[in-house]
């Protein structure tokens, strides 16, 4: 299927286009998706889960490390949340 040219000339007849054409079916096939079976959404559920418990350890973990690393800028939180 489709044309390769090295040189030359040559007169068409267009048929068909678009969809209605082989390359314009497998390209409307291949938009399609199948559902989603259950383990795939289990899968999915699971990653999300892992994110969550991950961030909230990364908070749990590095919010004390901070406050103990640089105990001289809590003093000036008010600064920070000052406009200006």
């Amino acid at each position: 299927m489709g044309t390769n040219v090295r040189s030359g000339s040559a007169r068409v007849l267009i048929v068909q286009t678009g969809t209605a054409t082989a390359f314009g079916q497998i390209a409307d096939r291949l938009t399609l998706r199948p559902p989603e079976t259950e383990f795939e959404r289990g899968i999915r559920r699971f990653g999300y889960m892992l994110t969550q418990v991950m961030t909230l350890l990364v908070l749990v973990v590095s919010s004390p490390v901070i406050m103990l690393l640089w105990p001289s800028m809590w003093p000036d939180w008010w600064v920070w949340t000052s406009v200006g």
